[in-house]
């Protein structure tokens, strides 16, 4: 009996000492805006530079000109629902930290 519960320390600690919860857990990353909103963006911007190009051929009802489109660069780290998920991931390392300080406490306990 003696045998097996040395046997069980050893490998315990050999896994307590894999246990990396900043490995198991990775920070999520900002996910830039959806896809089709670039698309969208480039028919607007080609609609746009063809419109250019054949305007002076269109009759003129009224002078008003399209406005050019104002883009930004959005990686998506500023929006709530990274935030959210930034909460969630540290409250899952808190978690994953208790766990193995509890699974660590244990082996010391049976050892």
């Amino acid at each position: 009996m003696l045998k097996t519960s040395k046997a069980f320390a050893t490998g315990a600690h050999k896994e307590v000492a894999k246990w990396n919860c900043v490995e198991m857990f990775p920070k999520p990353k900002p996910q830039a805006p959806v896809d089709w909103i670039g698309g969208v963006t480039k028919a607007a911007k080609t609609g746009l530079a063809i419109y250019k190009e054949l305007k002076e051929f269109i009759p003129k009802k009224d002078e008003k000109k399209p406005e050019e489109l104002e883009l930004s660069e959005d990686d998506g780290s500023n929006t709530e629902a990274y935030k959210k998920r930034l909460v969630i991931w540290n409250k899952a390392l808190d978690q994953c930290k208790a766990d193995k300080a509890a699974f660590q406490a244990k082996v010391d306990e049976t050892a």
